[in-house]
This record gives structure tokens, C-alpha cells and sequence, in this order.
């Protein structure tokens, strides 16, 4: 993967109320609290989060991220960012989850000029503290998982970059 110019990416962690559940091709979460709405689920730390650092301003668009559950995992998910440091606010959910690999989309064309960007993937409601949530792949990005979409306002030329966020993440710069 390709980083973009005066970005830092930040890790790929789960919260501390989950733990890891193996298979080296994907990133597998479990210990999810049974029923919790958003506050209990965030409390308990029940979230996986990435996010990126970067010397100058990013205007985002969109974020895509490929998920499936397993029957006891959360039945719906709550995506939240944090920009320059900020509280976390709530977009685009809450959504449904599926046994099957689906992407979900989260409209983020309302956060410009972002230097500190935090994203957190929260899961509910789960059916039982064992049930999973898995970061799957995605074919059209090369086996990677999450999909980052926005504009830099940079006077360099423009083009497609990818940035490691232990996913691929694209960002359009603006010439």
C-alpha cells in the first residue's frame, strides 16, 4: 500500500470490550455485550476503530466499510468519527448487520479541513458475548477492507493515493 504525503495512518484496534478470534485473512472480533444499545455497546467498548493523522487538511466524502457477522453478533451497527480531536458523533446508522459480507456506506461529505481523523465501527444489540463481527475483503480494493474517499486542498498536482489504514483508504487530492 501507498501512503499518502504528510499522512500517518493509525492502527486497526478493537475496543477494550472486545478480543480477537483468530484467521489470519480477516479481522475477527468477539466479546460483544448481549442486547446493548449504542451507550452500553461504547461503555463496554464493543467497536473496532482506524483512523489517520495528517499535516494537512483532508474534505471528506464517504467512507465504505465490508463486514459480515456470525448468528450471535451484533444485529446492527453504529459508525462514529472524531475529527481534530473532537467528541465522536454518529453517522450514517444505525444499520442492520447480515451473515453474509455486505458493505455498508457512511456519508461523511459534511467533515472539511480534517487533520485528525478517528473512525469507530460500534457493534449492538449482539446475541450472545461469543458472536462476531469480521472485517472482510473486498475484491475490487485487492484483498483490503476499508474504503476512504475525500479531497485534499493542496496546490500539488492531483491524483489517486492510496493511504495504509491496515485497510486501503483512497483519497482524491484537489490541484
Amino acid at each position: 500500500n501507498e501512503q499518502a504525503f504528510g499522512v500517518t495512518a493509525l492502527d486497526l484496534t478493537r475496543g477494550g470490550g472486545l478480543v480477537g478470534a483468530g484467521n489470519a485473512n480477516r479481522f475477527r472480533s468477539r466479546g460483544f455485550e448481549v442486547g446493548a444499545d449504542l451507550s452500553g455497546a461504547v461503555a463496554a467498548g464493543d467497536f473496532i476503530s482506524f483512523g489517520f493523522t495528517s499535516t494537512e487538511g483532508f474534505d471528506l466524502d464517504g467512507l465504505s466499510v465490508r463486514l459480515r457477522v456470525n448468528d450471535n453478533g451484533p444485529s446492527q451497527i453504529q459508525g462514529q468519527i472524531s475529527v481534530d480531536g473532537g467528541a465522536f458523533v454518529n453517522v450514517g446508522g444505525p444499520q442492520a448487520t447480515s451473515t453474509t459480507a455486505a458493505t455498508y456506506g457512511f456519508d461523511l461529505s459534511g467533515f472539511t479541513d480534517v487533520d485528525d481523523f478517528q473512525f469507530r465501527v460500534v457493534g449492538l444489540d449482539a446475541a450472545a458475548d461469543n458472536g462476531r463481527l469480521i472485517l472482510t475483503n473486498t475484491g475490487a480494493l485487492g484483498g483490503n477492507s476499508v474504503l476512504l474517499v475525500g479531497e485534499v486542498p493542496l496546490p500539488a498536482a492531483g491524483g489517486l493515493l492510496l493511504l495504509a489504514l491496515s485497510g486501503a483508504h483512497l483519497i482524491r487530492r484537489r490541484a
